[in-house]
C-alpha cells in the first residue's frame, strides 16, 4: 500500500504521473476508509496537494523534481526543484473541495453512495450524514461559480501566507463548452484575483490539463 511518505520523495513530473496512476487504480490494498477518510485519506493528500503539484512541475521544467513537505510543515506544501538547483516553494489549494465535499468523502468511507449534485447535513441524533437534491444550473453559470470558489480560496490562502513563498497553487475544476466562447473568463478571473491583493509573488491555476498564471 502506498503511503503519505511516497509522496514526500523527490520525482519527475512523469514519475509523479505514474505515482498517481498506480494509487488510483489501486483499489485491492488500499480499503475504502483509507482512500477517502478525512482528514487525511490518501485522496485528500493525491487531489488536493500531489496532483496540482504534479501539473504545475509538468509546465515548469521536465527534467524538475518536486515533493510534498512533511505534514507537520507549518509553511508551503510543497518544492519544485528546478535542474539549476534552484527551489520553488508552492503553496496548494484547492477551489473545490470545500464542506460539502469533505462530508461526500466520508461518506463514501463509510460505504455509502453520495450524490455529487446534493447538498449534505449532518443528523443532530445519529450524526450520520445525509444528502437529498439535485442542482440544475446552465454551463456559463457553473464557469461563474468556479471563479467565485477560486477568488474565495485566493483569498483565504491570502491570510495564511508564509513568507517565503513563491508560488501559489490553486486547483479547480473548470467547465467549458461552447457556450462559454464569448465569456472572457480568463480576464474575470485575472481581474478578481487581481482584486484580492494577494501578497504571493504569482499566483497560477491549475485546470486539470494546463496551468494558467493569473497574477500578476
Amino acid at each position: 500500500m502506498k503511503t503519505r511518505l511516497e509522496f514526500e520523495t523527490p520525482r519527475t513530473p512523469a514519475e509523479m504521473k505514474t505515482l498517481i496512476d498506480e494509487i488510483t487504480e489501486d483499489r485491492e490494498s488500499i480499503s475504502d476508509a483509507d482512500y477517502h477518510r478525512r482528514p487525511r485519506g490518501i485522496v485528500k493528500d493525491l487531489i488536493e496537494e500531489y496532483a496540482p503539484l504534479q501539473v504545475l512541475a509538468e509546465h515548469t521544467e521536465s527534467d524538475c523534481k518536486a515533493y510534498l513537505m512533511p505534514v507537520s510543515n507549518q509553511g508551503p506544501d510543497g518544492v519544485i526543484e528546478l535542474s539549476s538547483g534552484k527551489k520553488m516553494m508552492i503553496q496548494v489549494t484547492v477551489a473545490d473541495q470545500d464542506h460539502q465535499t469533505a462530508m461526500g468523502r466520508e461518506r463514501l468511507s463509510e460505504g455509502h453512495i453520495t450524490i455529487p449534485a446534493s447538498t449534505r447535513t449532518r443528523n443532530p441524533t445519529t450524526k450520520g450524514i445525509e444528502e437529498q437534491g439535485r442542482i440544475l444550473t446552465t454551463r456559463k453559470a457553473r464557469l461563474q461559480e468556479q471563479i467565485s470558489k477560486i477568488v474565495t480560496a485566493v483569498q483565504q490562502k491570502n491570510d495564511n501566507f508564509h513568507e517565503g513563498t513563491d508560488i501559489l497553487l490553486v486547483s479547480a475544476n473548470i467547465f467549458l463548452s461552447d457556450e462559454d466562447l464569448d465569456h472572457i473568463w480568463e480576464d474575470d478571473l485575472r481581474a478578481h484575483v487581481m482584486s484580492t491583493g494577494s501578497p504571493y509573488p504569482r499566483i497560477c491555476i491549475d485546470i486539470r490539463k494546463e496551468i494558467i498564471d493569473v497574477y500578476p
